[in-house]
């Protein structure tokens, strides 16, 4: 949907974000496993694809080009799923990537400076916060846990000062985030409120 100055507003893509090894994706592939519309996590993808066909863009070994290619399947990602006008959950989303621009004072590439600018998600964001005691590194997720740290103190802020009204996924088992997630998704004002 188009609104004003020509935005896209994506207001049944619903962003599921927050610490690096919290859950996050387990809880998007249960909501697949409940029949919704779900889009995985750019970064992890990109690094299965880096690693396979032997390219650099990845995060320990080409920083920027990592940026840019999660920038762009991030976009690609929010798109396409605007297309389709049914109620998606994301793991991650592009302003996760201008979070790690943030972070690490690479270069926001031009079309993620105009996806902030023209694109928008839903304005209810659910945020996974730190668990350590899901957090494990693997061939993909290769930072520590206080790295993981430092990328959630700054990813909060970002979301909030691109106008993102936050919601913390309690620690619960994954079918109880699950329930959590639909029931405040369905729970939203009806001018707001979405079919599944």
């Amino acid at each position: 949907m188009t609104g004003e100055g020509g935005q896209t507003r994506g207001d049944q893509l619903f962003v599921v974000s927050g610490c690096s090894g919290s859950g996050k994706s387990a809880l998007i592939a249960a909501l697949a496993q409940r029949g919704q519309v779900v889009a995985t996590e750019p970064g992890r993808q990109i690094v299965k694809d880096e690693i396979q066909r032997g390219g650099d863009g990845l995060p320990w070994v080409n920083p920027q080009r990592f940026i840019d290619l999660c920038a762009e399947r991030a976009i690609s990602d929010f798109d396409r799923h605007a297309r389709l006008r049914r109620r998606t959950f994301f793991d991650r989303g592009f302003i996760d990537v201008a979070s790690a621009v943030e972070l690490t004072g690479l270069v926001a590439p031009d079309l993620l400076k105009d996806a902030l600018r023209l694109k928008r998600y839903a304005p209810l964001v659910f945020i996974s916060p730190p668990w350590e005691a899901l957090f494990r590194p693997d061939e993909e997720r290769r930072h520590t846990f206080v790295e993981a740290l430092a990328e959630y103190d700054v990813l909060v802020p970002t979301y909030r000062r691109h106008g993102y009204e936050i919601v913390f996924i309690p620690e619960m088992t994954v079918p109880e985030r699950v329930s959590f997630v639909l029931s405040t998704v369905n729970a939203m004002p009806l001018p707001r409120r979405l079919s599944p």
